[in-house]
């Protein structure tokens, strides 16, 4: 099974890109999570996971770029209800004794400020990054 968390705040200009990314997406069998952040209950979604992906938006490179890059679990997990991605493989590790292959699949946005909507370069790269994201749900 596959655990796709669209992280993001469609408030935040475009850090509404993981939930944007999914909407309306069909991505089979896979659970999908749209959330504005990680929390700890997460973990327990990860036990019978074969892959976790997360999707989100990122500052830094060109507004519009996609990245793809695999995540493993590590680090302390900080004492606040927010994770990252390998806190929360780390958190899963240690509450069932094992963690999926982590893959983070993000977009680099223009403008994180408090309006509603998405930048064009952000808009303009949805049809790459859900292809992506269908392609690792679909799986090997």
């Amino acid at each position: 099974m596959t655990v796709v968390f669209a992280l993001g705040n469609p408030a935040r200009g475009d850090d509404g890109a993981g939930p944007a990314a999914v909407e309306g997406l069909d991505l089979g069998a896979a659970r999908v999570v749209v959330t504005h952040q990680l929390l700890p209950e997460h973990a327990d979604l990860l036990a019978g996971a074969a892959l976790a992906v997360f999707v989100d938006a990122r500052e830094g490179g060109p507004a519009g770029s996609i990245r793809e890059e695999d995540v493993a679990p590590g680090g302390r997990a900080p004492l606040s209800h927010h994770l990252s991605p390998n806190h929360l493989l780390a958190l899963s590790l240690a509450l069932h004794g094992r963690a999926p292959r982590g893959v983070t699949l993000s977009v680099a946005g223009a403008d994180f400020a408090h309006a509603d909507g998405l930048s064009r370069a952000v808009k303009d790269a949805l049809p790459e990054l859900r292809e992506r994201l269908r392609c690792l749900a679909r799986g090997p």
